[in-house]
């Protein structure tokens, strides 16, 4: 990811990265669930 320049977020990105990869089906849609209530409770 070269459009991180802070070697510390790079890693952490890979770590997201690597962590979303070895989701399950079920993992990932709970994840999205989560996520959508969260950014829309803001709206």
């Amino acid at each position: 990811m070269p459009y991180l320049n802070d070697p510390y977020l790079e890693a952490l990105a890979h770590k997201i990265i690597r962590k979303l990869q070895n989701m399950t089906d079920k993992e990932f849609e709970r994840l999205a669930f989560w996520y959508i209530s969260e950014v829309t409770k803001s709206r």
